[in-house]
């Protein structure tokens, strides 16, 4: 789902579904542990070109990237369904999100471990801490979304429409 699509499939939600969500979210936010921070990369392990490449594509970070996207898109669909099936799924698929976010911190962290060659540490690592503060950040506003019942979206779908 592009982020056009899940614009365009949350305004069609109704007050009811919006509702049910905030509710949701709101329970869920009672029970759940804080969202983990972003951790600085240690940067201890000298390595090659090719080993850095080796760390990158053993980290998983595409995977890791596409399972929190597939947790975003899970909570539009089930946002999207009628108000009655909203609490009873949404609850799980928000942990599913922190599970892939709190996955996808680990692969960058372990990348992060690596050093690149110096021609690239800077770049490299650069982009590392920016896919963290990025990954917290869709985290973050996927909640507040939720949390007022999706008002950020509707204000944003009317910009981008």
């Amino acid at each position: 789902m592009t982020p056009r699509d899940a614009i365009d499939a949350l305004k069609g939600t109704s007050s009811q579904q919006r509702s049910a969500a905030m509710g949701c979210i709101g329970g869920w936010r009672k029970k759940a542990l804080p969202i983990t921070r972003p951790r600085a990369l240690p940067a201890t392990v000298q390595s090659t070109s090719a080993q850095w490449a080796w760390a990158v594509f053993d980290g998983h970070i595409d995977t890791r990237w596409h399972e929190l996207d597939a947790s975003v898109n899970r909570i539009v669909s089930i946002v999207c369904q009628p108000a009655a099936s909203i609490g009873r799924l949404l609850f799980g698929v928000v942990e599913e999100l922190i599970e892939a976010y709190d996955a996808l911190q680990s692969a960058v962290f372990e990348v992060g471990r690596f050093v690149p060659p110096a021609g690239q540490l800077t770049e490299a690592l650069d982009l590392l801490t920016t896919m963290q503060q990025i990954a917290l950040g869709v985290v973050e506003n996927v909640i507040i979304c939720l949390s007022n019942q999706l008002d950020i979206i509707m204000t944003v779908g009317h910009r981008v429409a």
